[in-house]
């Protein structure tokens, strides 16, 4: 066969996986989201996390005993188990875990942690996180409270309706992130 001939065979092969690949993982997802096995040969079900997120969420939203905030945390890590990089998640399992203890814990620290390695500035997510490590500062790393520092401020400048946080500085309960926000409040106003 002369290489003319090869190229083409080859291209139109790996298109031709390339395509059944695609068409298999679109099957499965539809499996998946009508609820049915999507794995048969491991015997996994392919998932989304969306339903496990709304349903922690509304468990969180309805909480009033200690059972309704395990619920709400047991479907959040189901989401986070299906989808790694959801922050709003993440952030979610540190609240649940403060409300919980009166206090960040070491998984909430670890994820409100992980939540800044993975986006450092998040618009969808600002105001919220500022507050949650701002009412637990004493509790927080260095390393977080420089991250936390670097999204107020940078936040607080922009001008973002979606993701001002100057509100949230002025608002501060526990009184050492209310020293750190009334600091950070000034800066912005210079």
């Amino acid at each position: 066969m002369s290489r003319a001939t090869t190229i083409p065979t080859w291209k139109l092969a790996a298109s031709g996986s390339l395509a059944a690949a695609a068409a298999l993982a679109g099957a499965l997802a539809l499996l998946a989201y009508s609820g049915l096995p999507a794995f048969p040969f491991t015997g996994r079900v392919l998932g989304f996390s969306e339903p496990h997120d709304r349903r922690s969420l509304e468990a969180l939203v309805e909480a009033t005993r200690l059972e309704d905030l395990l619920r709400a945390e047991r479907e959040a890590e189901a989401a986070l188990a299906l989808s790694p990089y959801n922050n709003l998640t993440r952030l979610r399992l540190a609240y649940i875990e403060a409300e919980r203890l009166g206090r960040l814990g070491p998984q909430g620290l670890t994820h409100l942690s992980r939540s800044y390695d993975l986006v450092p500035l998040d618009a969808s997510a600002a105001p919220w996180r500022v507050r949650l490590a701002l009412e637990h500062w004493g509790q927080l790393t260095p390393e977080i409270r420089m991250a936390v520092y670097r999204e107020a401020m940078a936040f607080g400048r922009s001008g973002s309706r979606e993701a001002d946080v100057r509100p949230v500085l002025a608002s501060i309960r526990n009184p050492e992130g209310r020293l750190a926000a009334a600091l950070w409040l000034r800066a912005l106003r210079r």
